[in-house]
């Protein structure tokens, strides 16, 4: 999930005053875009629409709203032979209006775990905060595009079998509330091999390209918002002697029927 910062003002104005206040308002307006609906939904929302309009009456000149376009996202991610993945991400944003900065939710699957978050833009660190699996990247604006780089590990990224290491992992899913322009995801090996399994799901499906030293490119251009995207890679388990087991079995059929599953779905609703 990524969107910009809607309060970054009340920083400006009263940033020691504001900041208990403006603290759980983040977290309850996030909780209620994502929850599914219920009597405690219902009330974490009607308690986030009275703090919103106590702030709007205290401050009745100040605006909410920003609006901004995701003009641009690429993902590179690199295997190590470790059983991690080094992730780099290049966000463009165009705001209109003003803005406090970008968040970026990563959930790491089960078994696996995200490190080293850091954020810069030209060369410069940026100072982040997290809260559970979301990266708040402050970065003050009005009126302008900005380009934000995202450095993360996911330890354990990898699962590893008897015949293949496999990278199965959603960047973006259905709870991501933005639509992106362009995106592009690479994923390298830790070495060069022809030897390689590649497909996407649903906005990812038939967007991979295999590139001459084993990388891939699923190149997936529009994403609207609340879809999924999940791009999943598998390379020969020689290429990572220094992970550790997932389980001891081979599972390449398993991946190779998967992608045959789709292919013959998608045929059957051509």
């Amino acid at each position: 999930m990524v969107y910009p910062f809607l309060f970054e003002w009340t920083y400006l104005l009263f940033q020691e005053s504001l900041e208990i206040i403006m603290k759980p308002l983040f977290a309850f307006i996030r909780i209620t875009s994502t929850w599914k609906e219920g009597d405690t939904n219902m009330q974490k929302t009607w308690f986030t629409s009275l703090l919103l309009a106590s702030l709007l009456f205290l401050f009745p000149h100040q605006s909410l709203a920003v609006e901004f376009s995701i003009t641009s996202v690429k993902i590179d991610a690199f295997l190590r032979d470790n059983g991690n993945v080094d992730v780099e991400e290049t966000h463009t944003y165009a705001f209109e209006g003003e803005f406090g900065g970008i968040t970026r939710e990563v959930v790491p699957k089960t078994g696996a775990s995200i490190s080293q978050f850091t954020a810069t833009e030209n060369g410069k660190n940026l100072r982040i905060e997290k809260e559970d699996d979301l990266y708040k990247v402050h970065r003050k604006g009005e009126d302008e595009t900005i380009t934000v780089k995202l450095y993360y590990t996911i330890e354990n990224g990898l699962e590893v079998y008897q015949d293949v290491v496999q990278f199965y992992w959603p960047f973006f899913d259905d709870r991501n509330e933005s639509d992106y322009e362009d995106i592009s995801i690479s994923i390298h090996p830790p070495a060069q091999t022809d030897d390689v399994i590649a497909f996407g799901y649903d906005e990812g499906f038939k967007t991979e390209n295999i590139q001459e030293d084993g990388a891939i490119l699923f190149k997936l251009g529009y994403v609207p918002s609340n879809t999924n995207a999940d791009i999943r890679v598998a390379y020969p388990a020689s290429l990572f002697p220094n992970a550790p087991l997932t389980a001891d079995k081979p599972m390449k059929e398993d991946i190779l029927n998967a992608q045959l599953g789709l292919i013959k779905q998608a045929e059957a609703d051509a």
